[in-house]
């Protein structure tokens, strides 16, 4: 749901920018969400806009490739010449597309000013599915992708999320960040090793069984 009424003026902008491919707004979460729904919103998609690009990789990490087409415009002659999303993973399809465009010399523009309300709220066990099913998308990742920028997010992300907490005095929710970051972590361990699981193991932990199949 669009959270202004301009978000479709602001997304739209920067693809007037001949090397601009794409865009992308914020998610904002809901007032009810969790202090740690809030910041995982507030991570990923920050107040500041930002311009990604190839050459910035080594600067951004992993946002460079950042990319949601929960809320995005795209060149339509960029994505047909890209060939869209690849539909031979099992989520993570929109970092792939920006990998594709990046690495074709577009750019991406995350515009915060064109924002919708996104978040979510999955159980333990909803949220372990997800992060099985990220690492296995993200096992498929090539050099020099792989080398060590999910590692240094993930460190990132931890320090930052437990700082937010801390600073906002938002003291009993550190045990439930915790147990979020344990269980995205051993998930995403899993999942990175799925290759090495029988296909009735991978159905059982993923969110979306008939992709093994």
């Amino acid at each position: 749901m669009p959270a202004n009424d301009e978000m479709l003026s602001h997304l739209t902008a920067p693809l007037k920018d001949p090397l601009v491919g794409a865009s992308y707004g914020r998610h904002v979460p809901k007032p009810t969400d969790s202090p740690v729904e809030q910041f995982v919103r507030f991570f990923n998609y920050p107040l500041s806009s930002r311009i990604q690009s190839w050459d910035l990789l080594p600067e951004q990490g992993i946002k460079a490739l950042f990319f949601s087409n929960v809320c995005s415009a795209i060149k339509r002659d960029v994505f047909e010449k890209i060939r869209g999303f690849p539909e031979n993973v099992i989520v993570a399809e929109d970092f792939y597309f920006a990998a594709k465009l990046l690495a074709s010399g577009y750019k991406i523009v995350y515009t915060s000013q064109a924002q919708v309300f996104h978040s979510h709220d999955y159980t333990l066990s909803s949220l372990f599915r997800r992060y099985f099913d990220l690492g296995a998308a993200f096992s498929q990742i090539p050099p020099p992708l792989s080398d060590g920028i999910l590692q240094n997010e993930g460190k990132r992300f931890v320090k930052t999320c437990l700082s937010f907490l801390v600073r906002t005095q938002q003291y009993r929710y550190i045990p439930q960040a915790l147990v979020h970051i344990c269980v995205k972590w051993l998930a995403f361990q899993l999942g990175s090793k799925s290759s090495y699981f029988p296909k009735k193991v991978k159905k059982w932990l993923s969110m979306h069984p008939h992709y093994w199949e």
